[in-house]
This record gives structure tokens, C-alpha cells and sequence, in this order.
């Protein structure tokens, strides 16, 4: 929903994301998976202010990421996610939006119901220095039916989360949690900052409610509230033209997953 802009502004955004990824069988000679993502942003300004004007519009995103994980021993695991992908405003070029990076993290299963380790991220950025930030895995089955786990959550797109699941019984699974998120894009030849960068950064706190139908189709409804807003224009060779902060947003999702 809409969000004030310090500076007098206002904007919302509509996202729509598709997601297929191929995994492994259980016993896997080679534990490697395939994900395939498109997002699509959708952007609308209005008021006053540097970004009541509309620096940008439509934003789409393409990735690539090949999630891996392998035992390591008994106790051991490792966790590694190399990715690759373009983001841009519509009308750019999309080779002119591509960044790379990856997640690597290992977990040590201390007992059957909790797995703790180290991991860290590291994403390419454009016309900017990458971006590190550390993780600390978790995977801990609190009951049968509650456990926390680090994770991606709903709508993820750069950062770090956490996550509470509660599952009262076989088709219902409750969750609360947060993540950062950051999404950096080339803007197109045209408006303020011909080619140059738009960036849009928050800390979402959303809840979760997924209802299995059948046996491999989910239903699920969030959500939240976006708050740390940040919303950045620079231009092509990455110089900052204008920041502003945002006010903390709602937002709604609906969501399928669909196992073949």
C-alpha cells in the first residue's frame, strides 16, 4: 500500500513473482538443484518531492541459481547457492542490469532437533561495491510442531531472515518473521537519470499462512509491514542524485505452490 516519503512524496508498488526450480531425487548422486525466478515491480509515484515526480516505473528481474547441499560426515552439512541475475527498468537493456554472487553456509547438527552455523553472503552491485553480510544458520525443531529457521520468507530478494513456523496439523503451517531486502536496478535511457540507478531497501516483518489443498498444492496468504524504508536515484555512474527515507507501508500477498 501506499508509503509517505520524507521529502512530501508518496509511492506503493505491485510485485508478482514466478518461481521453478528442479531438485534432486531423495538419494541423489549429485545433491544439486536448479531455481529458476522472474519478478516483476511495479512502481507508482505521486505528491511532491525528488520522487513525486516518478524517477521510474516498471521494474523486471531474471535469475539464475543453482542451490547445493552435501553432507559433511555424520554432524556436518554445507549449504551453497550461486546465482546470477539482471534487473531493470522496462525499456533498459537486460545485459545492462546483471549481477552475480552467492550464499555459502554450514550447519553442525548438534542434536537430532537443532542444526546451528556460520554463513555469509556476497552479491555484486551495480555500479557499487558488493555487498557482504554474514547468516547464522538455523534449523531448530523446537516441538513436532514449532520450529525456527533461517530462510528467504515471501517475496525475497536480497538479505538475510528469520522465521517462526507453527504447523497445529497436517495442512496448516503458521509463520512470523522478518528479513532485509533490497532491490537495485538500471534505470532506462529516458527521465531524471538516463541509465542511471534506482535502489529500494526495507526490513519487512510479515506473517504467513499456508493451507495445503492436495498433496503437492499450497495456498498462501500473508502479511506485513515494511518498515526502514529507503529509496535512493543515482545516476549512471553510480554518484548519489537524491535519498529519501519512507515511512513504514502494509502490504498483502497471495501465493501457489505447486509440486509436480
Amino acid at each position: 500500500f501506499d508509503g509517505d516519503i520524507d521529502d512530501g512524496g508518496h509511492y506503493r508498488v505491485d510485485r508478482a513473482l514466478l518461481e521453478a526450480r528442479v531438485s534432486p531425487g531423495r538419494r541423489p548422486t549429485l545433491p544439486i538443484a536448479l531455481s529458476f525466478g522472474y519478478r516483476f515491480d511495479g512502481y507508482e509515484f505521486g505528491g511532491g518531492g525528488a520522487f513525486g515526480a516518478g524517477p521510474w516505473g516498471n521494474v523486471h528481474s531474471l535469475r539464475a541459481s543453482i542451490p547445493i547441499f552435501f553432507p559433511l560426515g555424520e554432524r556436518w552439512h554445507v549449504i551453497a547457492v550461486p546465482t546470477i541475475r539482471t534487473t531493470v527498468e522496462e525499456g533498459a537493456e537486460f545485459d545492462d542490469g546483471i549481477t552475480g554472487g552467492g550464499f555459502v553456509g554450514a550447519g553442525y547438527r548438534i542434536n537430532e532437533r537443532l542444526s546451528l552455523g556460520p554463513g555469509f553472503g556476497y552479491l555484486t552491485q551495480l555500479e557499487d561495491d558488493p555487498s557482504w553480510f554474514p547468516v547464522l544458520v538455523v534449523d531448530w525443531e523446537i516441538t513436532p510442531t514449532l520450529s525456527l529457521k533461517t530462510g528467504q520468507g515471501l517475496g525475497a530478494t536480497q538479505g538475510p531472515g528469520v522465521f517462526l513456523e507453527w504447523k497445529p496439523d497436517p495442512c496448516w503451517m503458521l509463520s512470523f518473521g522478518g528479513r532485509y531486502e533490497r532491490n537495485r536496478f538500471r534505470l532506462d535511457d529516458h527521465g531524471v537519470a538516463p541509465r542511471g540507478i534506482g535502489e529500494e531497501s526495507q526490513f519487512a516483518l510479515l506473517a504467513t499462512a499456508r493451507y495445503r489443498l492436495r498433496e503437492r498444492l499450497t495456498l498462501s496468504a500473508s502479511v506485513g509491514v515494511s518498515f526502514l524504508g529507503e529509496l535512493r536515484l543515482e545516476d549512471r555512474w553510480g554518484n548519489r542524485l537524491f535519498r529519501e527515507d519512507a515511512d513504514p507501508a502494509p502490504f498483502v500477498g497471495l501465493g501457489l505452490n505447486w509440486e509436480l
